[in-house]
């Protein structure tokens, strides 16, 4: 009996200290109790007064497992999809383990740029070990730890910190009063262009005399231009026509490849014509097996003779072709027929502009060609 009285005793008090704590309710979704999303809501600063459960219409969270979770409102949704972004995000410092899928969601998120998300399938046969830069990872929490945070990466992915933004192609000398030609996408929307001759070490400002977006061609004009500064040799090559153009002639280019990393000196790229139309049969371009980077647009596309017979402008989109069919092409680039910048320079107001047709180079073997050449190669610029 004495028994029987105290266990009753010790049931009655337990009931009345589990009486005193409040129920917490949960999300039958989740299990993740109200209290505890309201005050992941309160942290993020949007919700400021608590919001009744709507069951009858959730909204879907889709886990990396194939499973959903349910949530009563946007926010939340929204923000459990940020955890799991944030999660994912851990396993993509390195490059060489990313999958199409990590890749593609830092793209659709502005983390990345498309350039630089072409580089992590790159890698994965050829370096494992590489990994992101630190540029790279500070932009990544920085984005998921600010939702008002844009990342800004220029086509070298620089740092978004760098004011102004600065862009670099490559372009080239065609007459000795300082007309320059390169891709009109390289100065697109710069408030400043400067000309860089390696050869001199001489920098100079430019303006934008003449532009083809269509064609992706633009005529700069440097500023305050005297040729003696930088040469006081004529211009070495002429200019070559399209319909002498054929299927397995060797070309060569020579620009600034990744400028920002590789440096302010020329380099040579060789290749040939392997057919006379780009992308969907485009009579406009050239396809090219010269390897080329970033850097490259704008640059000369000479024959053996020496003859300017195309301006180098872009390479197939690694990245959309890898996430459309999972391969990243090689060495599928385009020029564009040089008559494209003939028929642009007869649209010049000054009928004093003519292109040089005075060929020094036909004959020579490759190295002197390169030689004569480099000092009327230039690098571009643009800032915005």
């Amino acid at each position: 009996m004495k028994k029987t009285y105290h266990k009753t005793i010790l049931l009655l008090v337990f009931y009345l200290l589990s009486s005193c704590i409040p129920p917490q309710k949960t999300s039958k979704q989740t299990g993740t109790t109200k209290a505890e999303l309201l005050a992941m809501l309160r942290k993020e600063q949007v919700a400021k007064t608590e919001r009744k459960f709507n069951e009858a219409n959730p909204f879907v969270v889709k886990l990396p497992n194939g499973t959903e979770e349910r949530y009563p409102t946007q926010e939340m949704a929204v923000l459990r999809e940020r955890e799991l972004e944030i999660n994912k995000s851990q396993k993509l410092f390195d490059k060489g383990s990313a999958t199409k899928t990590d890749i593609s969601a830092l793209i659709n998120f502005g983390i990345i740029s498309k350039i630089e998300a072409s580089t992590y399938k790159a890698y994965q046969n050829k370096n494992p070990n590489v990994v992101m830069t630190k540029i790279d990872s500070l932009n990544v929490w920085k984005y998921y730890s600010d939702p008002n945070f844009k990342p800004n990466f220029s086509k070298e992915n620089k740092s978004p910190n760098s004011i102004p933004n600065k862009s670099t192609g490559s372009g080239f000398i065609v007459q000795n009063n300082g007309i320059v030609i390169t891709n009109y996408h390289v100065v697109k929307n710069a408030t400043k262009l400067e000309i860089v001759f390696p050869e001199s070490k001489i920098v100079k400002d430019a303006s934008l005399l003449l532009k083809d977006k269509s064609n992706d061609i633009a005529i700069l004009q440097i500023i305050e231009f005297n040729s003696s500064d930088f040469s006081n040799k004529s211009i070495p090559f002429s200019i070559g026509e399209s319909n002498t153009i054929k299927v397995g002639q060797d070309v060569f280019t020579v620009g600034f490849p990744l400028g920002s990393i590789m440096g302010v000196k020329p380099r040579l790229s060789s290749g040939q014509i392997n057919s006379l139309f780009g992308i969907q049969e485009d009579p406009r371009l050239l396809q090219i097996s010269n390897p080329l980077q970033p850097g490259n647009s704008g640059g000369p596309l000479f024959n053996k003779n020496g003859e300017l017979v195309g301006i180098v402008v872009s390479g197939l989109n690694a990245e959309y072709f890898y996430e459309n069919s999972g391969i990243i092409p090689q060495n599928v680039n385009f020029a564009i027929k040089i008559n494209y910048l003939t028929n642009l320079f007869n649209m010049l107001p000054n009928a004093d502009f003519n292109i040089n047709q005075q060929n020094l180079l036909n004959g020579m073997a490759l190295e002197e060609q390169i030689e004569l050449i480099n000092p009327f190669i230039v690098q571009i610029r643009a800032y915005e």
